[in-house]
């Protein structure tokens, strides 16, 4: 079975059980044995964040346990506008996820803020660009909520990629 390419499994729920809307979890639930099976049904992409518990640990151990390596996407968050230490926050942010994760580099690294000041701060975007430089991520995104921002990002040349919170329980982006 074949996974279209821009589809990720979200992984929130591996390191924080009680979001979202079924949160009861089996005492027996292994989270290396649900990425094992996700992998075997073709799911090779995988989207996490610090803000998502031990998630990018136990993704972290899953990779040392598997063969190949899986597509991975993380965050960096609590960013703040006009902040000239910004570019080494970034940094030593990702270098933290990749040490949980056990890798070299993202594949995408998402600003997880939706806020226009965070995402248009000079700074975050000096912070990209070292991260790029630097091999620490392969491409840039952001993680946003609303019109303002999806056209900011889309217009600015600064984002590879834009992640939008579609869910069949929100369906609120679909009316910009």
């Amino acid at each position: 079975m074949r996974t279209p390419a821009d589809l990720f499994l979200g992984t929130v729920k591996l390191g924080v059980p009680e979001y979202g809307f079924f949160s009861q979890r089996d005492a027996f639930f292994d989270p290396i044995q649900f990425l094992r099976s996700a992998a075997a049904l073709g799911v090779t992409r995988f989207d996490t964040s610090p803000r998502y518990g031990n998630s990018e640990s136990v993704i972290g151990e899953f990779i040392q346990k598997s063969t190949s390596r899986p597509f991975v996407a993380s965050k960096i968050d609590n960013l703040s506008a006009k902040d000239p230490a910004t570019p080494r926050i970034m940094e030593e942010s990702v270098n933290h996820s990749l040490s949980k994760l056990h890798l070299s580099s993202l594949d995408i690294c998402y600003l997880h803020q939706n806020d226009i000041d965070i995402i248009s701060d000079r700074y975050v975007h000096q912070g990209l660009k070292l991260l790029k430089e630097k091999g620490l991520i392969r491409r840039a995104g952001a993680s946003l909520y609303n019109k303002e921002e999806c056209a900011y990002a889309a217009d600015s040349g600064m984002f590879d990629v834009i992640q939008l919170p579609v869910s069949v329980f929100d369906l609120g982006l679909y009316n910009f």
